[in-house]
C-alpha cells in the first residue's frame, strides 16, 4: 500500500508560514514555484519588524498577476526582487520605496509595462 502524498495546495499552505518564520532569521523570503495566484496575506501582513529587514524577496514561477501597493511600503529594504515567470500586469508606484533595490528579475513575465 502506497502512502498518499500531500496535495500541492497542502504543501503550499505549509510552506508559507514556514518561510515567513524563516524570514526573521534569514532576511529573505523565498516562495518560488508554489503556483500562487496572489501574494499571501501572511506575507503582506508580516510584522513590520520582520518585513522591514527582508533583503531578498523571491516569488518567481508563480501565477501572481497583481502586486499590492502596500507590499513595497512594508518591505522597504529589499535589494533583490525575483518575479520571473509570473503574470504581473503592472508594477505599483510604491516600488520606488525600494531604495536599496539592486536586482529586479522579471524574465518571462506576461505584463503590460505600466506603473500604477
Amino acid at each position: 500500500m502506497q502512502a498518499s502524498q500531500p496535495s500541492q495546495t497542502k504543501q503550499t499552505e505549509e510552506q508559507i508560514p514556514r518561510q515567513t518564520q524563516k524570514a526573521a532569521v534569514d532576511k529573505g523570503l523565498e516562495l518560488p514555484g508554489l503556483k500562487l495566484r496572489e501574494i499571501p496575506h501572511e506575507v503582506v501582513r508580516l510584522r513590520s519588524k520582520v518585513a522591514g529587514h527582508v533583503k531578498s524577496f523571491a516569488m518567481h514561477d508563480n501565477r501572481i498577476g497583481f502586486l499590492p501597493p502596500e507590499l513595497f511600503e512594508r518591505f522597504t529594504e529589499i535589494n533583490t526582487l525575483r518575479l520571473s515567470g509570473t503574470r504581473i500586469a503592472a508594477i505599483p508606484s510604491t516600488i520606488m520605496n525600494l531604495t536599496s533595490l539592486q536586482m529586479l528579475l522579471m524574465r518571462c513575465v506576461v505584463f503590460s509595462p505600466r506603473v500604477l
